[in-house]
């Protein structure tokens, strides 16, 4: 019984790696030169070029070029209708730029950020501009 069990155990856990694997092989990363310093996932970043890829379960890594600042994040599935490669939509309140969305059309990949708490708090006293960066 219990060498059925670890069988089963195993089988699962291998049906699932297995899955992973091949869905972030299917996964391509884009970069963008983001040139201002912005909000993502309640963490301030500088301005730079930075590589957005998605990963499993609802998950995306945003990574700078050496590696310095990596974030990860949760994001919804969005439908990618960008013409090109994509873009990048950032929500402007003053001089702080916040991440809402990637529009990646080369890389059949969409997604919608969640709100930062700092932008929840810039929301009240300020009106918004939307900001598009373009991605390669």
């Amino acid at each position: 019984m219990k060498n059925t069990m670890k069988t089963l155990v195993m089988a699962a856990a291998a049906g699932v790696l297995g899955t992973m694997i091949a869905w972030a092989a299917d996964s391509v990363a884009v970069k963008a030169n983001i040139p201002f310093d912005f909000v993502v996932a309640n963490r301030h970043v500088p301005a730079g070029e930075y590589w957005f890829e998605p990963q499993a379960s609802g998950f995306i890594r945003i990574s700078s070029k050496n590696l310095k600042d990596v974030v990860v994040t949760s994001y919804l599935p969005a439908e990618h209708t960008a013409s090109g490669p994509g873009q990048l939509v950032f929500q402007r309140y003053g001089t702080e730029h916040f991440l809402k969305s990637i529009d990646a059309s080369a890389a059949h990949f969409g997604a919608v950020l969640p709100k930062a708490r700092a932008e929840k708090e810039w929301v009240r006293p300020r009106v918004a501009a939307v900001v598009r960066v373009a991605v390669q």
